[in-house]
């Protein structure tokens, strides 16, 4: 998996340091040399939403073989888990009756995000994950997934690369938790505005730990509702217009 780009590396400073402040960022920085100096099995991960639905979505248990075959590889980040709270005030911010839309995770890994989607009541939702490891986990997880308030059935991963992803025609919601940066960004960038351009519709993005906003925030098919150091949110701007049932 590729490191940050410069660009990328005084986004994440400055994010911490805003977000942190200039004493407990340093003290971050700090934990985080610490745990790098001690051995991977030390780290300690937060497994409550594994114990409680019996699945595997924790970063410590990666595969060995991610078995990752794109060239895309190059511009891929290392995954990582979305925390389930800020997962739900995430979506809070995507004003839309959810219930005829899809929900896209680009960069799925083991699937998390998927559960997590499956708590709302979204017509499908589909994983893009282009490594065949974590695709196959993202699968077993959603067969295992037990939970008495789940709201969609009719979710899956999808082992492909997101350049080559096709959106679907209906209203969307996509999911991005920095899964890649570059020219992986701007291609599936580009794929969404063409997208949009010959089907209009509405289309929420939602982008944790936004390394490339800036790429977003230039798109004339985008506009921005929600800005801050952990997120932003996008919308499209042409939609199709709803039909009234006056007569």
């Amino acid at each position: 998996m590729t490191r940050p780009t410069i660009r990328n590396r005084f986004f994440i400073l400055r994010r911490d340091f805003a977000l942190l402040g200039t004493n407990e960022a340093f003290r971050h920085y700090a934990a985080r040399l610490r745990r790098r100096m001690r051995r991977p099995d030390a780290v300690s991960m937060d497994q409550n939403f594994d114990r409680r639905f019996g699945v595997d979505t924790t970063e410590s248990s990666l595969p060995d073989d991610l078995r990752i075959r794109s060239a895309s590889k190059k511009w891929g980040v290392h995954y990582w888990p979305t925390p389930e709270n800020q997962f739900r005030n995430m979506l809070q911010c995507v004003q839309a009756d959810l219930r005829g839309y899809v929900f896209v995770d680009m960069g799925a890994g083991k699937g998390l995000g998927l559960l997590m989607a499956s708590e709302y009541p979204f017509k499908k939702i589909i994983g893009v994950e282009y490594s065949e490891a974590l695709a196959a986990i993202a699968q077993k997880n959603i067969a295992a997934y037990d939970s008495q308030t789940q709201q969609c059935q009719d979710l899956t991963c999808l082992c492909a690369d997101a350049i080559d992803f096709r959106l679907p025609p209906e209203p969307t919601v996509l999911y991005f938790y920095n899964p890649f940066q570059a020219k992986v960004m701007d291609r599936v960038i580009k794929n969404i505005e063409r997208s949009l351009r010959d089907q209009p519709r509405d289309l929420w993005i939602i982008y944790y730990i936004p390394w490339e906003h800036r790429k977003f925030e230039r798109s004339r098919e985008l506009r921005v509702t929600e800005s801050n150091w952990k997120f932003c949110i996008y919308q499209s701007v042409q939609r199709m217009p709803v039909l009234s049932h006056e007569w």
